[in-house]
């Protein structure tokens, strides 16, 4: 899957970035069933990062969801649940 490949490539460099105390937070939207499959934790667990914390994410506080490609691009879309997922390294 390519995008499970990008989202591991990010969780891999982003942990060089990170400062003793530091967290990675990773918003993540498809955490309803059978979009859970990529299971983030087993992609962050192999980068030698550990779940902290996981919190609701809240879309209707002031954020808008759109599209990023094809041609209707910039448009909104629901995306149902969505989780703040915060990573430290081991």
């Amino acid at each position: 899957m390519p995008h499970k490949s990008l989202v591991r490539g990010f969780l891999k460099n982003a942990k060089h970035m990170l400062t003793s105390d530091g967290e990675i937070h990773f918003t993540y939207h498809k955490t309803m069933q059978s979009f859970n499959l990529w299971n983030i934790t087993k992609l962050a667990q192999k980068e030698g990062l550990v779940l902290v914390r996981e919190e609701k994410f809240d879309q209707h506080q002031g954020y808008n969801i759109i599209k990023g490609d094809g041609s209707k691009r910039d448009e909104t879309f629901y995306v149902g649940e969505m989780s703040i997922f915060m990573f430290v390294q081991k």
